[in-house]
């Protein structure tokens, strides 16, 4: 299991370099105010948490077909620790800004 969390940790290390080039380029379109900064930011946990299941998903049924299903059990459980910490860190913020 604990090599499945170490890919699972890898795999998002990659997709969180991916997401900052995406969005610094994004960030420095031509006619991109600095408010549209704080949209990027809003956006980032939306994408994180709905584009880990492109990758993760296929690396467990990956390593489900080819018999190793202890690696299988700890990249779902890497998938499922960024969900809740995604879910509860938005949460937060949704809570905090409603006064």
């Amino acid at each position: 299991m604990a090599k499945g969390i170490g890919i699972g940790v890898l795999l998002h290390s990659f997709q969180l370099v991916i997401m900052m080039v995406i969005f610094g380029i994004a960030a420095n379109m031509p006619g991109k105010s600095g408010e549209a900064m704080g949209y990027y930011a809003i956006a980032a946990p939306f994408v994180m948490g709905a584009t880990q299941l492109i990758y993760m998903l296929p690396a467990i049924l990956i390593y489900r077909h080819r018999g190793r299903p202890d690696v299988a059990k700890g990249i779902a459980i890497v998938t499922a620790v960024t969900f809740l910490l995604n879910a509860s860190c938005f949460g937060l913020l949704w809570l905090s800004s409603r006064k």
